[in-house]
């Protein structure tokens, strides 16, 4: 036969057994609701009661035992001057600063003649080059005038203007030309001096010194000419030649 007495026992317990787990869960609940109720329970807020602040009165008096106590300053009226400080010079090599300032006046000054030269050559050019075209304008200015005036002389035999002629040919170095229209003005008006000037020295030029002294000192017998007589002496004297 079954033990009831047993089987009782051992339902109570599992019973038991099934409460204990419900009894945890309760138990739970009622400490967490406490925790929460706790925790976030609003704070009381303390209210401030404004403190009434005495204010104390100063007099006068008191002013005054207060400024007689703050230091007073002492202010310095003379301006403070400032020195340069000349302690630099003293790591310099003044040897070294002589040669390297002598060694840069030397280059200055070679640069300078070097480009003095430059100059100087680029203006010789420059006149040489103005020479040169102004020769040319007045040679072409020069023989514009000649054939002029040379076709007023076929017209009247004018002995001015074949004078005119032989000095402007001489002064452009055709020497035979000026012998020649010399020598026509010769023939036309045999005393005009400046003709037989102008016959002599183109003579000259042209290499006929003694056919020149000749002709030079016949026309000086007959006429007494000072300008030819002047010219004479620079004949000889080699002041006036053939070059």
């Amino acid at each position: 036969m079954l033990n009831i007495t047993d089987l009782e026992n051992r339902h109570k317990k599992y019973k038991i057994k099934t409460y204990i787990p419900k009894l945890i869960a309760f138990l739970s609940i009622i400490i967490l609701s406490i925790l929460f109720i706790t925790v976030f329970k609003p704070k009381e807020k303390k209210i401030i009661q404004p403190q009434v602040v005495q204010l104390q009165v100063i007099k006068k008096e008191n002013i005054q035992n207060l400024k007689a106590l703050i230091p007073k300053k002492n202010i310095n009226t003379q301006q403070l001057v400032l020195y340069p400080s000349f302690k630099f010079l003293q790591d310099l090599k003044f040897d070294d600063l002589k040669k390297e300032k002598t060694k840069q006046t030397a280059k200055f000054q070679k640069d300078i003649l070097q480009n003095k030269k430059i100059i100087d050559i680029n203006k010789n050019m420059q006149i040489a080059l103005e020479k040169k075209n102004e020769i040319k304008i007045k040679r072409q200015n020069t023989n514009k005038d000649i054939e002029h005036v040379l076709k007023r002389f076929e017209n009247n035999n004018n002995p001015a203007l074949s004078l005119f002629v032989a000095k402007k040919y001489y002064e452009l170095g055709f020497y035979d030309k000026s012998y020649n229209y010399a020598l026509i003005t010769n023939n036309i008006n045999s005393e005009i001096d400046d003709s037989w000037i102008i016959f002599t020295k183109s003579l000259v030029k042209l290499n006929q010194k003694n056919k020149a002294l000749k002709i030079l000192k016949a026309y000086i017998k007959q006429s007494h000419s000072s300008e030819a007589k002047i010219l004479l002496n620079d004949i000889l004297s080699g002041k006036f030649n053939e070059s």
